[in-house]
């Protein structure tokens, strides 16, 4: 992540803090200050860095929508992020759960847990995905991949869900409906 991608997301945690309410509507970043306090140089400082804001900001929208629905799933995604750090790789190949990479850690314990999740994870990783979307899905992305990934989706006519973690952002595919990119 480059310092002002640190900088904006610092910005924003900060304003959330403080009671700042953040969001994009019709393509206008809106600061609403719900608690009533808004310093005015925190004000100027998040008008003034309105475009770089607004991706953080739609992105922070998308997940408050997804807390609301299917908060069953978040632990999965996380046990999902966490084999990926580990190194492991968990595909599904015709309606089964491959496990790759780094297989050496597989404990007995790491085996157990996968076998006792696989549906959920089966669930997860199951939608097909389109040649143009491949480089960004099975592994944790960086910021910026995460805004390439959803301006790739978004050609192609797919929904997205992005989940942040510890380490990083994951997406899945939410619909099946692809639309090839026009070349």
């Amino acid at each position: 992540m480059n310092v002002s991608n640190f900088a904006d997301e610092q910005l924003l945690e900060i304003a959330r803090l403080d009671g700042i309410d953040l969001r994009v509507v019709n393509g206008d970043l809106l600061v609403d200050d719900v608690a009533g306090e808004v310093a005015e140089a925190e004000a100027e400082e998040i008008l003034r860095r309105s475009e770089r804001l607004k991706p953080f900001v739609i992105i922070s929208q998308q997940d408050r929508r997804d807390r609301g629905m299917d908060k069953y799933l978040k632990p999965i995604r996380i046990f999902y992020a966490n084999m990926l750090r580990i190194g492991l790789t968990l595909r599904v190949r015709d309606g089964q759960l491959k496990v790759g990479g780094n297989t050496e850690l597989l404990t007995p314990v790491i085996k157990d847990e996968i076998r006792k999740r696989a549906e959920h994870l089966i669930d997860l990783l199951s939608p097909e995905v389109p040649q143009e979307l491949e480089p960004y899905l099975y592994r944790l992305l960086k910021l910026d991949e995460l805004k390439d990934a959803i301006s790739v989706a978004e050609i192609m006519g797919i929904s997205l869900r992005t989940t942040p973690v510890d380490s990083g952002w994951l997406i899945e595919i939410m619909n099946d409906r692809v639309r090839k990119v026009q070349k």
